[in-house]
């Protein structure tokens, strides 16, 4: 798999729900999104003439997502045909939709994660997020979704938060972040850290995985433990992917209000050493994903 194929919904919802509907590139990602189904069996044609944009804008925007052309585009989806309706269809007839199992899992999790993951574990991670210049969060959905709420606290406390969905793409502007980085991977079932690997060991600074207990406890993966400086274990009933669609997000959305709460405690108990963190390059810039995007292109 390489970071072509396990992202292409990721990079049309966070443009979809990024970037203003009258501008092309929500345009066309929300359109994709609403045929994402047959994806496979629309052309270029079809989509300009939907649109309501040139071949050109079309291109443009496939070379925003890392692609080269809308072909390249079309078959990364079917190299990984993500459905969202069946898996939520699976759900549904799992039970895992119903109220009380949804707050009886909520419960069990949250409670499993107080009982795996030490608070110096936490206080590491923290003063790591608080020294560093920047924050990277590599993530896709739904997770990314979720870590939007502590990127924006955060940058609330003048701290730098980018969530990134994969680094190649994005390398020449990472370069410009400098050297001291908290570089944290987010992915309950590990599926993004095989891609990521080879490009992640290159980016300098603290490196944190956060993943499911079964995945570290899984032999094939031991290669990869060599790559992270901290390791934050999610322990679930079951790792079964549509299950960790519902509830892999509450327990990673619970974990970092954790450490949202340990940064803040620490940032009121050394309020006097606080600066902002934003590097001279994004100092007036927002810090949305698409304008990362928008410049990393353009130096392409």
């Amino acid at each position: 798999m390489n970071t072509k194929e396990f992202s292409l919904m990721q990079k049309l919802i966070d443009y979809a729900s990024s970037s203003n509907l009258d501008h092309t590139s929500g345009i066309l990602a929300y359109y994709l999104l609403l045929n994402y189904s047959k994806l496979e069996k629309l052309t270029l044609k079809i989509v300009t003439e939907e649109c309501f944009v040139s071949v050109s804008s079309v291109r443009r925007f496939c070379r925003k997502l890392g692609y080269d052309n809308f072909s390249d585009l079309v078959k990364a989806k079917i190299h990984n045909p993500e459905n969202q309706q069946s898996i939520a269809l699976s759900n549904l007839d799992h039970g895992w939709y119903h109220p009380h199992i949804l707050r009886t899992e909520i419960n069990d999790t949250m409670y499993s994660i107080l009982r795996t993951i030490p608070s110096s574990l936490i206080h590491q991670i923290a003063n790591d997020i608080l020294n560093a210049d920047a924050v990277l969060l590599f993530c896709a959905r739904p997770y990314s979704l979720w870590l939007r709420e502590f990127q924006s606290q955060l940058i609330a406390w003048n701290k730098s938060v980018y969530i990134l969905e994969e680094i190649k793409l994005y390398y020449p502007t990472i370069k410009q972040l400098g050297t001291n980085l908290c570089n944290i991977i987010v992915s309950p079932m590990a599926f993004i850290v095989e891609p990521l690997a080879q490009d992640f060991i290159s980016i300098p600074g603290i490196k944190a995985l956060v993943t499911s207990l079964s995945v570290l406890q899984n032999a094939s993966f031991e290669k990869y433990l060599q790559y992270f400086d901290r390791i934050f274990p999610l322990k679930f009933k079951t790792n079964h992917y549509d299950y960790l669609e519902i509830y892999g997000k509450y327990a990673v959305g619970y974990l970092f209000d954790i450490i949202l709460g340990e940064v803040i405690k620490l940032v009121r108990e050394n309020r006097s050493s606080i600066v902002p963190s934003i590097k001279k390059p994004f100092a007036d810039r927002s810090l949305k994903r698409q304008h990362i995007t928008e410049k990393t292109v353009s130096e392409a």
